[in-house]
């Protein structure tokens, strides 16, 4: 069994020693109809790593944009690596929420995020980054209207303790693996709920009496 660990300890190292450093390859495609697409671009200037991930949702942009804008949801719990999601504030288009992922039980994040609504775009920020001890986590949420799906495009940069193994690990834990399980698990969200934000709000003199 030591020799086993210890085996597959240095497998892991060569796939990171082959892998870090390689920009620009997609390393997760799945079939036509639930393409998922991640690319490792070139990380922040103080180092660390990054991605690009692009996949579609068969949802129309102006609902699936009411979608991503809902912060004040319980669906998100519904992922598997999200135990808690609550919404702190909302100033304008500043958003302020509280994660708990099932990685680290016993931490709770805090994002900002700054919705750009004229251009279907979500900026993120990690806030307590030395709480949970990373120098950065920022990145850009993007949609795009094609035909009567939406593409998204989300492009991050990160840098935290174990990042560069956790970028090039091609197994399951790895960010690849995160990413499609991520991108697939709100497309069907997306699809699954869709209803919520297609039925109008009526006002109150339009609701029925009881």
């Amino acid at each position: 069994m030591r020799y086993g660990m210890h085996h597959m300890y240095k497998m892991v190292c060569i796939w990171a020693i082959f892998l870090i450093g390689s920009v620009g390859v997609v390393v997760a495609e799945t079939d036509a109809g639930k393409d998922v697409q991640i690319t490792r671009i070139p990380p922040d200037p103080r180092g660390g790593q990054a991605y690009r991930l692009t996949y579609h949702v068969p949802v129309p942009l102006h609902i699936f944009w009411k979608f991503k804008t809902d912060f004040d949801n319980s669906f998100l719990e519904s992922n598997k690596y999200i135990l808690k999601h609550r919404l702190i504030s909302r100033d304008g288009d500043v958003v302020i929420t509280e994660d708990v992922y099932s990685s680290t039980p016993s931490e709770r994040f805090h994002w900002r995020t700054k919705i750009v609504a004229t251009h279907h775009r979500l900026e993120f920020e990690l806030l307590d980054t030395k709480a949970h001890n990373h120098k950065f986590h920022y990145g850009v949420i993007q949609l795009q209207a094609v035909g009567e799906s939406t593409r998204v495009t989300q492009t991050a940069f990160f840098d935290f303790l174990g990042a560069s193994i956790w970028a090039v690990y091609p197994w399951a834990g790895g960010m690849q693996a995160f990413l499609r399980y991520t991108a697939d698990w709100e497309r069907e969200t997306a699809v699954r709920i869709r209803h919520h934000y297609t039925t109008p709000k009526l006002k109150l003199d339009e609701r029925p009496i009881p």
